[in-house]
């Protein structure tokens, strides 16, 4: 339809330029004659601008396959076509037209025409010299493909927008929060300007993180590491990566280095990153550095690295276990070691017998479960201050899910022997962890590991009875 129609115009008004200017009988009147002629000019300026109508439509279509080719094979262009590019180009060829109707219609000689067109060219670029220059400044960016509709640029003066359209004379940007802002082609071509989404979609975003100097430094780098896998909408291709930046006055300034998927998602992505960084910090007993000045009145300490780790403080913050008291929380500090596991280590198994509590300290964890399905599906993560394994350790019960670690990961054991002389010494605590851990299974639902007599039992009694019945069981003591 696009060739169609321009293509019947050129037909008809060929013929009927063609019967006009033929000799087809004696002459008529003179007024006669005189019509005849003005059909005939009429006919000749509409064979022309059908003629520069249907170049122009072969022109658009050859721009328009030659970028759906181009979006195909390098995806430069798949966010828009090049309008600008087709709005010159059938101006030019409209020109064309009209010079050649003045020519060869009017007779009109094409030396004086070039003559006074060169000289009205000349006082209208002088008038237009701004417009003009924007003009085929984005005739320049269409040619080289700077940037697509869709794209988001950051222009010389800081301006970050998304192009929603590239007219003559300017590119039309809308900012995040909504603005638009019209940035002329001159201004763009001849100044610095950054495609966030070239070559690629998706680019990188690095935040700073300073540090003070007694956290060992493979302890910093496994938190932030954490941080960054556990958070949605950081990119795992290509991977995420801590790097050192500069020792300063404060402390030593990490950068977490991580990519996203587009630039709106830029803004949700950090902030999560940042809380669940100032989260594991928090949990380890760390946090950020900042400006300070310390004045020594006697001889100053001696300032050092930090390898050890207040367990007994970790273990505090664990939910489970914030119903012991000091002493409990140092005999379990002292009794229980920390254990590191490389990436993609099973900690424990499905279905496997167990007696024991882990606790993370740094690290990512995946749960999975199998069930009864043929492939485990993963539930969910773990990370630093979250514990696992708490169901064996007071009742017994296997493993009823599969940990595996995603990043290198340090986990403090908390076994049975470990934890029933404290059990022993405050018999309290045993209904205490019935109701902690009866007010998770309720969240949970989780009831696989129950036999049909405790099922039974549950409906009569309650989670919390059940299971301190069990706990109760376990470690040895009669019935309450």
């Amino acid at each position: 339809m696009r060739l169609f129609l321009p293509l019947a115009a050129l037909l008809v008004t060929s013929g009927i330029y063609l019967f006009l200017a033929g000799d087809v009988g004696p002459g008529g009147p003179e007024g006669v004659a005189g019509f005849r002629g003005t059909l005939r000019l009429a006919a000749a300026i509409a064979l022309w601008l059908s003629a520069a109508w249907l170049v122009r439509n072969v022109f658009v279509l050859a721009v328009l396959r030659y970028s759906a080719r181009r979006a195909r094979t390098t995806g430069v262009l798949a966010s828009g076509v090049p309008k600008l590019l087709i709005d010159v180009g059938g101006l030019v060829i409209f020109v064309a037209a009209i010079v050649g109707i003045l020519a060869y219609v009017f007779n009109q000689s094409l030396g004086g025409l070039l003559a006074t067109s060169g000289v009205l060219a000349a006082m209208i670029g002088f008038a237009m010299q701004r417009t003009l220059s924007d003009i085929f400044s984005g005739m320049a960016l269409n040619a080289e493909h700077s940037f697509a509709i869709g794209d988001w640029l950051v222009t010389s003066t800081g301006i970050t927008g998304k192009v929603v359209e590239h007219t003559w004379r300017a590119v039309h940007l809308v900012t995040i929060d909504g603005r638009s802002v019209v940035v002329p082609n001159s201004m763009l071509i001849s100044n610095q300007i950054i495609n966030l989404n070239a070559p690629e979609r998706h680019f990188r975003l690095h935040e700073p993180m300073c540090l003070e100097y007694s956290i060992p430094g493979e302890r910093a780098v496994s938190i932030l590491e954490t941080a960054m896998a556990m958070t949605e909408g950081v990119l795992r291709t290509p991977a995420p990566i801590v790097q050192f930046e500069s020792c300063g006055e404060s402390g030593v300034v990490y950068s977490l280095n991580y990519w996203v998927a587009d630039y709106p998602e830029s803004f949700v992505v950090s902030r999560q990153l940042m809380v669940n960084t100032l989260r594991l910090l928090d949990q380890a007993g760390f946090a950020p550095a900042y400006p300070k000045r310390d004045v020594a009145l006697l001889e100053a300490p001696q300032r050092q690295i930090e390898y050890g780790m207040d367990l007994p403080a970790l273990l505090g913050r664990v939910p489970l276990l914030k119903v012991l008291d000091e002493g409990s929380l140092a005999e379990l500090g002292r009794k229980a070691r920390p254990q590191n596991y490389p990436a993609a280590a099973v900690i424990v198994g499905e279905g496997e017998p167990g007696n024991s509590l882990f606790v993370v300290i740094s690290g990512l964890l995946d749960v999975s479960r199998r069930g009864l399905a043929t492939r485990p599906r993963s539930i969910g993560r773990l990370v630093a201050g979250d514990a696992f394994g708490e169901m064996s350790l007071l009742t017994g019960a296997p493993r009823s899910a599969t940990i595996t670690a995603v990043t290198p990961v340090t986990l403090a054991e908390i076994t049975k022997e470990t934890l029933e002389p404290i059990l022993n010494a405050y018999p309290a605590l045993i209904l205490r962890l019935s109701e902690i851990q009866a007010a998770r299974m309720t969240a949970n639902m989780d009831t696989e590991n129950l036999s049909p007599d405790e099922r039974e039992e549950l409906q009569k009694m309650g989670f919390a009875a059940v299971m301190r019945q069990r706990i109760l069981q376990f470690f040895g003591h009669a019935h309450a």
